[in-house]
């Protein structure tokens, strides 16, 4: 959308970047509701992707089920509650 030879209306543009942001909310809803990932206290930088990587993983998991459940009713406490002890 950058691109001065990208001949689109101001209309067009604001329905991208609203189709943009509304998958992109629905992500970050969809993993704090169902992996709580607002509370996540990873202590490192590394620590963070990673369990971000690997919830996202889960999550789309958790979408190609064909069963009737809803995600939030699946029993996915376990992911949501991952702690890692430094000890």
């Amino acid at each position: 959308m950058t691109s001065p030879s990208l001949d689109i209306s101001p209309q067009n543009a604001l329905t991208i970047c609203r189709n943009h942001w509304g998958i992109e909310n629905n992500l970050h809803w969809m993993l704090d509701v169902v992996f709580n990932e607002d509370h996540n206290r990873s202590r490192t930088k590394y620590a963070a992707e990673n369990f971000a990587t690997l919830r996202k993983i889960a999550l789309q998991i958790l979408t190609q089920n064909d069963d009737k459940n809803s995600i939030k009713n699946e029993d996915t406490s376990p992911l949501g509650t991952i702690c890692i002890s430094s000890n």
